[in-house]
């Protein structure tokens, strides 16, 4: 068991020490504030705040991401399906050219100004448009221009405007078709004449060239 004298110089000694101890953390220099936050960070408390701030960035940067891709990809098919809606449309107007029967008449018409509902109540042997995708069957050409050129980059924008404007045309040169009608010497039911319809010369060479050429381009980009 300790004396007292014992007990007394332990206890001198202890003293000794925190002196010592506290003026040499006054000579220490004051920790900066990135030692300060490294030092934080390195407690428990540090750790789970950090690892908590960390993964709500990361999923959210991750769920913004997934979102911008897939709304990325819902645009570039929406785009696709409104090239091939309107090339196929193409293949149709383009009888405008030449002379066709007065069957493809409402066809073509259809093609541009698009489909109506309930309209199909002519005789069985008319023929009617049928569009490339349903949901785009009773809009009109210019309208499916309208959106690929709201859906198209930059840098494809001005191209698709051009075509906006041209897709007018059609339905001017579609008012332009003369009417004729031939014998049809027994090629048709009750012996009718044969209806035809068909643009001038001049016209038609001008929906070649003034319309018709440009939309190439549009079948190129498929």
């Amino acid at each position: 068991m300790l004396s007292d004298a014992e007990k007394e110089l332990i206890r001198a000694q202890e003293i000794y020490r925190g002196e010592v101890r506290r003026e040499l953390e006054k000579l220490e220099p004051p920790r900066s504030r990135a030692a300060r936050l490294f030092a934080f960070f390195n407690c428990s408390l540090g750790m789970f705040l950090l690892s908590t701030v960390f993964v709500s960035v990361f999923t959210w940067v991750y769920g913004e991401v997934s979102s911008s891709r897939a709304k990325q990809t819902t645009t570039e098919e929406t785009a696709q399906k409104l090239r091939l809606e309107i090339v196929h449309r193409l293949d149709t107007i383009q009888k405008l050219e030449g002379r066709f029967r007065s069957e493809h008449h409402s066809v073509i018409r259809s093609a541009i100004f698009g489909f109506r509902p309930h309209a199909n109540v002519n005789p069985s042997w008319k023929r009617f448009y049928s569009p490339m995708f349903p949901e785009y069957g009773e809009r009109s050409l210019v309208s499916l221009l309208w959106q690929l050129e709201a859906l198209s980059k930059p840098e494809e924008r001005s191209k698709i405007t051009d075509l906006r404007h041209k897709a007018s045309l059609f339905e001017d040169y579609f008012d332009r078709l003369q009417y004729i009608e031939e014998p049809s010497n027994g090629r048709t039911p009750d012996n009718m004449p044969l209806e035809f319809f068909f643009l001038s010369q001049e016209d038609s060479q001008r929906l070649r060239q003034e319309v018709l050429g440009p939309f190439e381009s549009l079948r190129v980009s498929l």
